[in-house]
């Protein structure tokens, strides 16, 4: 089977963790004999053609037009999506199946399958959708051209209900999958250093973390809060962390490749992970997978993840004293081999692979 995934953005040198769940997607399919490829669209001025491991070739169209000029912009985005299209067609020949990842590259999978006859599955990641903040347009979209996916999937069950009630069509939960070879414990003493790794925005709530840090200084004076990720409240938190008494150490790394922070995650006391709304939780996983302990909150998508270790989930409104007290709990209480043996049974990349084959097979046969 020959698969392109087109997901609404990738990593590139100025965002090398964006896309990070479609590329382990990416990774995992061929281990079942798919070839697969992906094909993105941007604003970057990027080579045409890329190469990830495993020989899987990145494509990349360049545009630059937003979708808040819709629908000029959908015209326009279509039209240098094709010219790439064609070029890839010329030297891979015509996919079995498109696999779109977000709502916003349903408009090119609907022209694709009219105009050359290729089904398509629509995946949806996006926590816009989740926290019920689409716009008009973006309604529109999702109502106009959803119907046409030979399946839907989304990430997590809460995210799933959203969308249903969007493209009122039926849609299956597949959750993300990560690299258990790679995302593993090191045995070394831990240190006290606290994590976090997500964006810098108001939902990711980083601000109540250094809060929660500075408690955590009281009895771990010689500790760090390492801060992976970037965004628009970077500025503020910043200035919230040159505020906190004695200065406690904070640094802001910016955005990461996972090659980067890995060590920090393998020996970090805990990862604090505070979002108010989440449609997965992937960095939950990974530090999970590396016998990390993590604080969270009840934020919806990570209910895929908690119930299978009993992962207690604070409430949305915790403050940081009680999160906190949670925090002491936790490094309290090591992640054990057989909670990590769960989490693998259900979110490794054959597991979640063997999922995705069989929606892809069902596609197919459906225009046969």
């Amino acid at each position: 089977m020959h698969l392109v995934l087109i997901p609404p953005w990738f990593e590139t040198p100025n965002h090398p963790t964006a896309g990070k769940a479609v590329k382990d997607l990416a990774f995992a399919l061929p281990r079942h004999g798919l070839k697969v490829n992906l094909l993105f669209q941007s604003g970057e001025n990027l080579p045409l053609q890329s190469t990830l491991q495993h020989d899987i070739a990145v494509w990349h169209s360049h545009c630059t037009i937003k979708g808040k000029l819709f629908p000029i912009w959908n015209t326009i985005s279509i039209r240098a999506y094709i010219k790439v299209f064609r070029a890839y067609i010329h030297k891979h020949g015509l996919p079995d199946l498109i696999h779109i990842h977000g709502y916003t590259c349903l408009p090119i999978a609907t022209y694709i399958k009219k105009k050359f006859n290729i089904p398509f599955v629509y995946t949806e990641h996006s926590s816009t959708v989740l926290q019920n903040k689409l716009n008009i347009i973006e309604q529109r979209i999702i109502k106009w051209y959803a119907h046409q996916a030979a399946a839907i999937t989304a990430v997590s069950a809460a995210l799933g209900d959203r969308l249903h009630a969007l493209c009122t069509s039926s849609v299956q939960i597949i959750p993300n999958t990560i690299d258990f070879d790679y995302f593993v414990p090191r045995s070394v003493v831990r240190s006290d250093d606290l994590l976090m790794i997500n964006l810098l925005n108001k939902n990711k709530q980083v601000d109540l973390g250094i809060r929660v840090f500075e408690r955590w200084c009281d009895d771990h004076p010689q500790a760090t809060l390492h801060i992976i990720g970037d965004g628009p409240e970077r500025n503020v938190l910043q200035d919230l962390a040159n505020s906190t008494k004695d200065r406690a150490t904070v640094i802001f790394h910016g955005e990461k490749a996972s090659d980067y922070w890995l060590p920090i995650l393998q020996t970090a006391a805990c990862l604090l992970s505070l979002s108010k709304s989440e449609t997965f939780g992937v960095t939950v996983l990974e530090a999970l997978a590396c016998k990390t302990p993590v604080v969270a909150l009840n934020n919806q998508g990570i209910n895929e993840i908690a119930p299978l270790i009993d992962l207690v989930l604070l409430p949305l409104e915790s403050n940081a004293a009680m999160i906190y007290t949670a925090l002491i709990q936790a490094v309290s209480q090591p992640v054990t081999t057989e909670q990590r043996d769960k989490l693998k049974s259900k979110f490794d990349y054959n597991t979640v692979a063997q999922l995705y084959q069989s929606i892809y097979s069902k596609a197919i046969q459906k225009v046969q």
